[in-house]
């Protein structure tokens, strides 16, 4: 069973794939995918910065997620559990 949390995940991969190169707001993420604007700060803050985008100023933000990141690769960033304790 496919869970609403891994559709927006893709939602918001595909996305960035789609844009490589533009500059875009943290509510137009938001808007797009289906999450709070909160969430999309906190996955800018912990799992984004500087590998899927990049602060331009204090609104928008460059999409600069390399087109080899596939969507599992994706994925893994956004996991809560560190892969170094889970293979353990």
């Amino acid at each position: 069973m496919v869970k609403a949390r891994d559709i927006k995940v893709k939602i918001a991969h595909q996305f960035f794939l789609d844009n490589v190169g533009n500059e875009i707001t943290i509510k137009e993420i938001a808007d797009h995918v289906g999450w709070k604007e909160s969430t999309v700060k906190t996955y800018y803050n912990k799992k984004w910065k500087g590998t899927v985008l990049e602060k331009v100023n204090s609104v928008t933000h460059k999409i600069i997620i390399t087109e080899n990141m596939d969507y599992e690769m994706y994925k893994a960033l956004h996991t809560q559990i560190d892969p170094k304790v889970s293979s353990s």
